[in-house]
């Protein structure tokens, strides 16, 4: 066979095959595999237990499992790190392959990121050591109170605009000691996290109050993340809150 010949017989197989080379490629866009052009992706969290904390030198957590979980069907790279809470949400927004959980989804942070969720949900709670700390009606009723919170977070912000008068610290397990040494008399949390982080310290804490509507908690990404990563993640978690995934999760921190 001559080399034109030769030349003629591979264009006329392409061209009688071109559809089964679109349909391969369109199986592998659609598998789930979206890493192939996405650089590897970071995962920042906080100290938050039962939803993310360091188990030895592994992140581990509720929310750290579900999106571990998701990474791997997605075929994506991710690197999981526990900083603290304010500065993984400056390099979320400095960096377009990081993403931060499990995050607030407000009004002011919207358009600031790309989100994938929800993940969990809780209520903000006012929790005392004392078991016979009066019962508080409204958050009216804790004015009056030194209350304990956390730098650049939401809940925190939240219970200031209640009216709270609030003092906050950058580490979690702070105002724990702070209530135990009577140098504040309420401690503003999440309904789960605050309980569980309590009972790890060897400390009980009763809720006095919490708030009447529930707060969902989000992944929260760079707006400059490539979109089709983003939408896959939140598809993957819609599927996981509707087969059992996540609440499988839940049960191993019962």
């Amino acid at each position: 066979m001559s080399i034109l010949e030769c030349t003629n017989s591979v264009r006329q197989y392409f061209a009688m095959n071109n559809w089964l080379f679109i349909l391969l490629g369109s199986l592998f866009i659609g598998s789930g595999n979206v890493a192939a052009t996405q650089l590897p992706l970071v995962f920042y969290t906080e100290d938050y237990p039962p939803f993310s904390f360091m188990d030895g030198d592994q992140p581990s957590g509720i929310n750290t499992e579900v999106l571990r979980a998701v990474s791997e069907e997605l075929h994506l790279e991710v690197d999981f790190q526990v900083v603290p809470w304010a500065r993984a949400q400056v390099w979320t927004q400095t960096q377009t392959n990081a993403c931060f959980f499990s995050a607030a989804r407000t009004t002011e942070r919207e358009n600031i990121y790309q989100w994938a969720g929800p993940l969990s949900t809780e209520y903000i709670t006012l929790f005392s050591l004392n078991p016979d700390f009066p019962a508080l009606s409204t958050f009216d009723d804790a004015l009056v109170y030194r209350v304990g919170g956390q730098t650049a977070d939401f809940y925190t912000d939240w219970g200031e605009r209640q009216g709270l008068n609030i003092e906050r610290t950058t580490e979690i397990s702070t105002n724990l000691h702070k209530l135990d040494r009577d140098r504040i008399d309420l401690w503003l949390a999440g309904s789960i996290g605050g309980a569980y982080i309590a009972a790890l310290e060897d400390m009980t804490v009763y809720p006095a109050i919490r708030s009447p509507e529930a707060f969902t908690l989000w992944l929260a990404c760079n707006a400059e993340m490539e979109t089709a990563t983003v939408q896959a993640i939140d598809h993957v978690l819609e599927d996981y809150r509707n087969n059992g995934v996540i609440d499988a999760i839940i049960d191993g921190y019962r």
